[in-house]
């Protein structure tokens, strides 16, 4: 989703997936050095390239609880967000503690019809992410079945 997002703004030049995740150390190389070095510093690579490494979601997640408490952060799957968009709009308005409210009607603002991934890129994937998944699924205390 995010290299298809980059190819259709424009941004991301490499021909494919693979490649694209094939140069994704290259391109970060240094990045996260000087983004923890200067708080004012934007990686450009980093925001535009980091296929995999934004991809790995506990760690993003300890950053936010070394800010928040556990029970102060509310994790979602986008695919029940737009499943059943209602139903999960109404969880997040409960877990802010907010009055109940419902908007008109709900829009899908960033729909793609992406085509279907590589079946090889696709195990390249599920074996890259499953040892961060599974600490994923261990932090979360549920398995969100990514591995399919």
């Amino acid at each position: 989703s995010h290299y298809r997002h980059e190819v259709r703004k424009g941004r991301e030049t490499s021909s494919s997936l693979e490649e694209a995740i094939d140069r994704e150390e290259q391109r970060l190389r240094g990045e996260m050095e000087r983004m923890l070095a200067d708080e004012d510093y934007y990686s450009f690579n980093h925001h535009r390239y980091s296929y995999l490494s934004r991809g790995i979601y506990i760690d993003q997640l300890r950053v936010w609880a070394d800010f928040f408490p556990k029970e102060q952060i509310l994790v979602l799957e986008s695919e029940d967000f737009f499943a059943d968009t209602p139903v999960v709009f109404k969880q997040v308005v409960e877990f802010l503690n907010m009055p109940d409210w419902e908007p008109r009607e709900y829009r899908n603002y960033n729909r793609a019809n992406n085509p279907e991934m590589e079946s090889a890129t696709r195990k390249r994937l599920i074996k890259f992410f499953e040892p961060h998944n599974r600490e994923l699924y261990e932090y979360l205390g549920r398995d969100l079945d990514w591995d399919r």
